[in-house]
């Protein structure tokens, strides 16, 4: 992600404590984590297996 515009924020150490991005770019983050959620969760009703191995 290096090239994409986002800055850290930094500590009196000069740790890095946050980022900052350009709003499309955290938006897009947001869109991409909200669809792999929701792969997942179709992935666990698909799998007959899965309620078997919550049951254990």
């Amino acid at each position: 992600m290096g090239a994409t515009g986002e800055q850290y924020v930094v500590d009196e150490h000069g740790n890095r404590i946050a980022v900052i991005l350009p709003l499309r770019e955290y938006e897009q983050l947001q869109e991409d984590l909200h669809d792999l959620a929701m792969v997942a969760e179709r992935q666990k009703e698909q799998d007959p297996h899965h309620h078997c191995l919550h049951a254990r």
